[in-house]
């Protein structure tokens, strides 16, 4: 389930990443917090197919989703976005986490 503030949340971030890249900025990091069970890996994991451009994630039927499709849709199917996941959990640093990347994360990853 996307609630109304994630879901203008996840609006707002795809429009400064996609505007960065027309830009050809260099990438700029987001950092994302919240309590454990509040849904950050749900969001990490939609934002993500997005980027992606992910058939699966269009056929949702969520007005967020579809008002990111009607605006970056053709630009994402033209532009690829490398999303690389980074995982914290029992790592002590964000260097430690690439360092291993990618033997820590789910295993479908693998």
């Amino acid at each position: 389930m996307i609630t109304h503030t994630v879901a203008d949340e996840m609006e707002r971030l795809v429009d400064r990443i996609v505007a960065s890249c027309v830009r050809h900025e260099a990438g700029e990091g987001h950092y994302l917090h919240g309590s454990f069970g509040s849904g950050k890996s749900h969001f990490m994991a939609i934002l993500g197919l997005i980027l992606e451009n992910n058939p699966a994630v269009w056929a949702k039927d969520h007005p967020a989703i579809q008002n990111i499709q009607q605006r970056h849709g053709d630009w994402l199917a033209e532009h690829r976005i490398l999303v690389v996941p980074v995982y914290m959990l029992g790592q002590n640093t964000l260097q430690a986490a690439c360092n291993n990347w990618p033997q820590v994360g789910p295993s479908w990853r693998s």
